[in-house]
């Protein structure tokens, strides 16, 4: 699953964040709504709490994507986080956590 030398998925990093969360004792109760983002169906089981968690903390916030001439939110679960997306999450969770 986390294999060195592989890309990190965005799922992957929301569970690192998760379990850092939990192991400092910071919220980790927290819960988004993702059903009505694309890419929903696509988290892995393993990351389903966790990924509903960095939405709901705003840890995660979505790629806006239109569908059917909608604009949406893709969580991209399975995609590549690029180092813009890292460096966006680390400064949420740093300034959510006053660290």
């Amino acid at each position: 699953m986390f294999n060195m030398g592989n890309p990190v998925t965005r799922q992957q990093l929301a569970t690192f964040f998760y379990n850092y969360a939990e192991y400092k004792g910071l919220d980790t109760e927290t819960r988004g709504d993702i059903s009505g983002m694309v890419g929903a169906d696509q988290v892995a089981d393993y990351a389903l709490g966790t990924m509903q968690w960095a939405v709901g903390t705003g840890l995660i916030t979505g790629s806006e994507v239109t569908v059917n001439g909608v604009t949406v939110k893709d969580l991209k679960p399975t995609g590549t986080a690029t180092r813009a997306q890292v460096a966006a999450m680390i400064e949420r969770f740093s300034k959510a956590n006053d660290l």
